[in-house]
């Protein structure tokens, strides 16, 4: 008979009680959204790379900020904040183009129009 070290005798009894335990299956439920929903939301940047490019949507409601800042409601029941306070000319029914930047950032446009702001994707 082999002298075990207390070591390996704690390892041993700890895969032997491993064994034992039940295994409890997990059920992942995830609520199905279609791609323009997930726009501007994503965490990683694999995730990033299979999405859109751009959206398409029409402004329902701005507000504005006291730092000249806008945020706007689109039809799409999305929520979009400027991120800085430049000039953007956009109005209720205007049709806008979000268009996804590098290092997860976001751009607004009126369309028609050449003239971009960043944007971030609130709600």
């Amino acid at each position: 008979m082999t002298k075990l070290s207390p070591a390996k005798k704690i390892s041993q009894s700890v895969m032997k009680a491993e064994e034992n335990k039940p295994v409890k299956a997990q059920k992942v439920t995830k609520k199905p959204q279609s791609k323009a929903n997930e726009f501007g939301l994503e965490k990683s940047k694999q995730a990033a790379a299979k999405k859109l490019d751009e959206i398409r949507s029409t402004v329902v409601k701005i507000t504005k900020n006291p730092r000249g800042q806008r945020t706007f409601t689109l039809s799409n029941d999305q929520l979009w904040k400027q991120k800085d306070a430049d000039r953007f000319t956009a109005k209720e029914g205007d049709e806008v183009i979000i268009i996804r930047g590098v290092f997860d950032s976001f751009r607004m446009k009126k369309a028609g129009t050449n003239r971009l702001i960043q944007v971030k994707r609130v709600q």
